[in-house]
């Protein structure tokens, strides 16, 4: 695996964060060129099956636990395995999104509502048009919806524009952003569910139904099996355990890199390249992330499919050592230790 460049430090200040904004022209048409001729860019159906059906395995022995042990612990560990198959199932359903699976089509809407809404009970529709304005200005104040956020800052601008409660919650936010990880699974549902009430778009009644559906079959199983009040220690494990995976493992994509205040016109290949991270691949580390330690050749080619992620990496890092451009790789303990240091260098500002 090639050495990595220096990282690009993590700029916690003003709109005067200095990003350049301009490339010399046709740098990254030259870059995608390169990925092409290297075929990486075709859709992997048959890859996709195999991981769906694998995906779909893992899930086996959390219902044959569920079904058939009564015993307190193996329930908990149960909920906490089954955190991480729900994870796996919402990172199909990025893939899908991205048309990683097939370019588009009813095959595609299909995958999108499968492992969307009935698998994990988030509104597919919902999550792509927020995931699609995250792609479209990364860690942009106000225009990112994954860093605009009412109770966590990740710039110092941001920090001092928000009204004293919310600086209060600021301040301590290096304390308390692992513990609002472990919310995530619910803020998901809950937004989604939101946005198909409020925006009514043409499919909103079945995605509705779907996961009305996921909620009813999931509540259940596991009411049924467990009974009430150990019922309910169950779930709250599970969506404890599948928000705090989904959220560590979107956290070092972006959280802690340069974040652009201002609205300037910033290159497309830098604002990408820039504001990503990506954590240092091995086999666990690419499985547990979904690939999405590779966030840089993500963001720079969102149709990748993920088994590609790892052939482009070291193309797309030798193109931005050639044309100078600074690549953010780190390990998984580092990448958090620099977002939780920036949590606190911005929370400080809020003082």
């Amino acid at each position: 695996m090639p050495v990595a460049s220096p990282p690009v430090a993590p700029q916690p200040t003003d709109a005067a964060a200095p990003l350049p904004a301009h490339l010399p022209a046709g740098l990254y048409p030259e870059l995608k060129r390169r990925v092409r001729r290297a075929g990486l860019l075709k859709p992997q159906p048959r890859y996709y099956a195999a991981k769906m059906v694998l995906t779909a395995g893992l899930a086996v022995p959390a219902a044959v636990v569920l079904l058939h042990s009564g015993h307190p612990w193996w329930q908990l560990a149960t909920a906490l395995y089954l955190g991480a198959v729900f994870a796996q199932f919402g990172f199909l359903g990025h893939d899908v999104g991205h048309h990683q699976v097939v370019r588009s089509g009813r095959l595609c809407t299909a995958l999108e509502l499968l492992f969307g809404n009935t698998c994990v009970g988030v509104s597919s529709s919902w999550w792509m048009a927020k995931h699609n304005r995250h792609h479209s200005r990364p860690n942009r104040t106000g225009q990112d919806p994954d860093i605009t956020l009412p109770v966590l800052a990740f710039s110092i601008g941001r920090a001092r524009a928000m009204n004293r409660a919310q600086q209060l919650v600021v301040r301590r936010q290096h304390v308390l952003f692992p513990v609002l990880l472990l919310l995530e699974g619910v803020v998901l549902r809950f937004s989604s569910i939101q946005y198909l009430v409020m925006e009514r778009g043409r499919r909103w009644l079945l995605e509705v139904t779907l996961i009305a559906l996921h909620l009813g079959l999931y509540g259940w199983l596991i009411f049924s099996q467990l009974g009430f009040y150990p019922g309910i220690a169950f779930v709250v494990v599970h969506q404890m355990a599948f928000g705090g995976y989904m959220g560590a493992v979107f956290a070092p994509n972006h959280k802690g890199m340069p974040v652009i205040e201002d609205d300037s016109n910033v290159d497309f290949l830098l604002e990408q390249v820039l504001t990503s991270r990506n954590v240092h691949p091995s086999a666990l580390v690419d499985f547990a992330f979904g690939g999405l330690n590779y966030q840089i050749e993500h963001h720079l080619f969102p149709s990748m499919p993920r088994n590609r992620l790892r052939l482009a990496q070291p193309l797309v890092e030798a193109f931005c050592v050639e044309h100078a451009i600074p690549y953010c790789q780190m390990s998984v303990p580092r990448a958090y230790r620099d977002i939780l240091a920036h949590l606190r260098t911005v929370g400080a500002a809020a003082r």
